[in-house]
């Protein structure tokens, strides 16, 4: 009788281990993501970005994103496994970073104008980093909203989730821009995918602005 209540508290034990440490959520606080792994927060939110996902077309050629390169030559929205690397979700991404052309001093942009019915801005990135140092912004009618730098330990490390607030634009249509600027001797890429505008009020749960972000 002994034995058979020590095996019942076992396995009840055991039970309780695995429901609390086996079917836990997704961690947003830093833990790289599986490829293709969503937050459930934004999963299946396309929000009002048009062609967010980068899926529409090459730029002014199907795609509501306009597109500028320095030189003019570099591709903007693109298929990343044509490259040998991988793209976060579907057939493309937009590319903004000069890998294309290391020798010249690129600045790449994508942008549209956009209507904000939400507080957050959130998207996935991946950066290949040749030097680290070279900024890329986040502008809303031309204001900095964020900024990362291109640091060497984040070269192809996977896609990362990132979510900034724009409760300042809320309710008005204004110029979205994801920008890349060169500043050191080599030129550094970072991949953007999953574009979207989110409602509500950001909480500490839900707004995980990455440790790599300065804004």
């Amino acid at each position: 009788m002994k034995r058979i209540l020590i095996s019942v508290l076992m396995i009840t034990v055991f039970a309780s281990f695995a429901s609390a440490n086996m079917g836990g959520s997704f961690d947003q606080t830093g833990t790289v993501p599986e490829f293709n792994q969503e937050p459930e927060f934004i999963a299946n939110i396309h929000g009002v970005v048009n062609d967010g996902f980068f899926e529409d077309g090459l730029c002014g050629a199907g795609s509501a994103w306009t597109c500028a390169t320095i030189p003019n030559d570099c591709p903007v929205i693109v298929d990343l496994f044509a490259l040998g690397l991988w793209n976060f979700e579907g057939d493309q991404v937009a590319w903004i970073g000069g890998l294309c052309n290391e020798e010249f001093d690129n600045y790449e942009s994508v942008c549209q104008d956009v209507f904000f019915d939400g507080d957050r801005l959130a998207w996935y990135w991946m950066a290949y980093v040749n030097a680290g140092g070279n900024p890329v912004n986040v502008t809303i009618d031309d204001n900095v909203v964020y900024t990362y730098m291109t640091q060497l330990s984040d070269h192809l490390t996977g896609y990362w989730p990132e979510e900034i607030m724009v409760s300042d634009y809320i309710g008005g249509v204004h110029t979205l821009c994801f920008e890349y600027e060169k500043i050191q001797n080599l030129a550094d890429n970072y991949f953007i995918d999953h574009v979207v505008i989110h409602g509500g009020v950001a909480t500490e749960e839900t707004n995980f602005s990455t440790i790599k972000a300065n804004y």
